[in-house]
């Protein structure tokens, strides 16, 4: 029985004969208006390639970089340092070679290169007391504030040269001219405790895993305070205070850190126009996020957006994104999953009477590490295994709108390995993201299908920058796809709409591998102190091509006018285009906002930031 029969239920049905011409007559009539409906499907869609467009996205956007701040430096106090010791008179000695133990910060020629000028010569316990500070210095000035030197004469005899050194010297019998040797011990101090207050429900090895990833490494002031301004980044924590405490043992240290946490859970309500028009561009949804649920610092976000027609129940419009992820100790590493579930229904007239319907079900499980993190830079890797399945479905059937599909099911499976660079300065920040995948479908070899396998590149890149006088910001995002196979709809390109080329639709041309480039220029009209509100202004442009293997390809490019407003929670954001290129074959449409150039989306944050 052919597909068309099964969803008109005749063909094999028993009816009388005298009914029979009838009914046959009636059946093929209505075939033939949903085939010339369904032609005239595929051509108000040939640009897009798609009966029913994705409900969600497989490109995972990189997100920029805060510029970056000066740090308030009343937020990490260090102890004073000590006054140097004023050596007595004593004894004259003669020194020979200069040793060293003790050491793992520099090595041996570095601390050579101080004490050089020292060996083969008589000292008095000024010059011994002056190359001990020379060599404490050394250390201090390069961060080891609870460093020092320790200075001994041979191993036959006990007397010491430090902070007490020149008292003992000046009682102790040496012979003149005959040199001795001299070791100078090196005293690296340590962190040896924290006073940790405010964490609540916060693991303490979490912060500790942050703080200081190695318990057993010398006492740096500068990497210590570098990695306590990167934990104030975190989302879990509104601010921090921090006190290095000398302890009452030379070389050892107590750190002293009073936190207060932020807001746990945040929530927002948002509405936009970034759907594709055929299955109804507005929409309404909410994104919670809830952190530390384990303890241990994880994150849970959970997006839920609706359709233009609500009704969750019979699956006319939803989506769901739910994304979980949780440091696994302190040193960068993460485990990430994830799931999306989605419906989407052609509304447009004339087709939406032939109730055609996708749904959209996805599942990735992760992991990442960071193998950079400083307060200028960070660079991540990753890893991640998908499965997705895309059911398609006409009259309430499953239909197959893809050649190689079968009864309208696609299923892709397969690997990406990503990586992404941040870096930011307080005028320029910029985030590059690389992803190589390799896919496996279930799609049958055949004429004009995708391939089953294939492989794909994707780069993108985000810049902003803005001068250290004025109220100028510029932005350039781009974004480019590169494969050698012929691609299933989910994993090509998709080019127009708001974060693509505005002025067209979301999904107006889907293509095999394409390039995208969008350049914003930011006037702010108004800008609060702390930059946490604020009224802009802009022109930009945008522009992409692609193509399908073995075809032509096409461009698409906008210019236009946008508004941005942040204020008490309320973010807006508008956008007007006026398209400047299109291929000749895409069909101008009038029916939505998207049509007409215009973009917008509005939320506000019910709680937490």
């Amino acid at each position: 029985m052919s597909t068309m029969n099964r969803i008109f239920g005749y063909g094999d049905s028993h009816v009388s004969p005298g009914s029979e011409r009838a009914c046959c007559w009636q059946g093929q009539l209505l075939a033939r208006t949903v085939v010339a409906a369904m032609m005239m499907m595929m051509a108000t869609w040939a640009a897009a390639d798609l009966p029913v467009p994705p409900v969600a996205s497989s490109l995972v956007t990189p997100a920029l970089p805060a510029f970056k701040n000066t740090p308030d430096a009343h937020l990490f106090q260090l102890p004073l340092l000590p006054r140097d010791t004023e050596p007595q008179v004593g004894m004259r000695r003669r020194v020979g070679k200069i040793r060293f133990k003790g050491h793992q910060v520099f090595d041996e020629a570095t601390l050579a290169a101080i004490s050089r000028p020292y060996e083969h010569r008589t000292l008095d316990p000024v010059a011994l007391e002056t190359l001990r500070q020379e060599i404490t210095r050394y250390y201090i000035d390069a961060g080891y504030i609870n460093s020092g030197a320790v200075l001994t004469w041979g191993s036959d005899t006990e007397d010491r040269v430090g902070r007490k050194g020149t008292e003992e010297m000046a009682g102790v019998a040496g012979v003149a001219g005959v040199e001795g040797a001299l070791t100078i011990t090196i005293v690296e101090g340590r962190l040896t405790a924290m006073r940790l207050r405010g964490l609540e429900r916060l693991n303490e090895r979490y912060v500790v895993s942050r703080l200081v990833p190695d318990e057993d490494a010398p006492l740096n002031v500068g990497v210590l305070r570098q990695r306590f301004q990167m934990l104030l980044a975190d989302p879990l924590f509104s601010r921090a205070q921090a006190r290095l405490i000398p302890d009452v043992v030379p070389g050892r240290a107590l750190l002293d850190i009073e936190f207060e946490r932020a807001t746990p859970y945040q929530m927002t309500l948002f509405a936009s126009n970034s759907r594709p028009a055929s299955v109804g561009e507005n929409t309404t949804g909410a994104a919670l996020t809830v952190r530390n649920l384990s303890g241990w610092g994880d994150s849970l976000e959970w997006v839920l957006q609706n359709g233009s027609r609500p009704d969750w129940l019979r699956r006319q419009g939803g989506q769901q994104h739910i994304r979980w992820q949780v440091p696994l100790g302190g040193q960068g590493l993460a485990f990430s999953a994830q799931m999306d579930d989605g419906t989407s229904t052609v509304l447009e007239e004339p087709i939406d009477r032939l109730g055609i319907q996708s749904r959209l079900h996805a599942q990735e499980f992760g992991i990442s590490q960071r193998v950079l993190e400083d307060m200028t830079q960070r660079l991540d890797l990753g890893l991640g295994y998908s499965k997705r399945r895309n059911l398609s479905f006409l009259l309430g059937q499953p239909f197959s709108f893809m050649p190689g599909e079968i009864d309208g099911v696609t299923r892709i499976e397969g690997w990406r390995f990503w990586q992404e660079y941040a870096y930011r300065q307080e005028n320029q920040a910029l985030v590059l993201r690389s992803t190589f995948m390799t896919h496996r479908t279930n799609l049958q070899a055949m004429a004009n299908a995708a391939d089953p396998d294939n492989r794909i590149w994707l780069g993108q890149g985000h810049h902003a920058w803005r001068p250290a006088t004025g109220n100028w910001q510029l932005s350039l995002r781009a974004t480019m796809q590169y494969t050698r196979n012929r691609l299933s709809s989910l994993d090509r390109l998709s080019l127009g709409g708001r974060q693509s080329v505005r002025g067209f639709r979301e999904n107006q041309l889907i293509r095999d591998q394409g390039r995208v480039v969008n350049v914003d220029a930011d006037y702010f009209l108004w800008r609060s102190v702390a930059e946490d509100a604020s009224f802009s202004a802009g022109l930009y442009g945008d522009m992409a091509s692609g193509h399908n293997q073995g075809d032509a390809n096409a461009r698409l490019s906008s210019v236009g006018v946008m508004l941005k407003a942040n204020l008490s929670g309320w973010h807006f954001d508008l956008a007007y285009a006026l398209r400047r290129q299109a291929p000749a074959f895409l069909l101008r449409r009038n029916d939505s906002l998207q049509d007409k150039g215009i973009h917008f989306r509005l939320s506000y944050d019910v709680f937490g930031k």
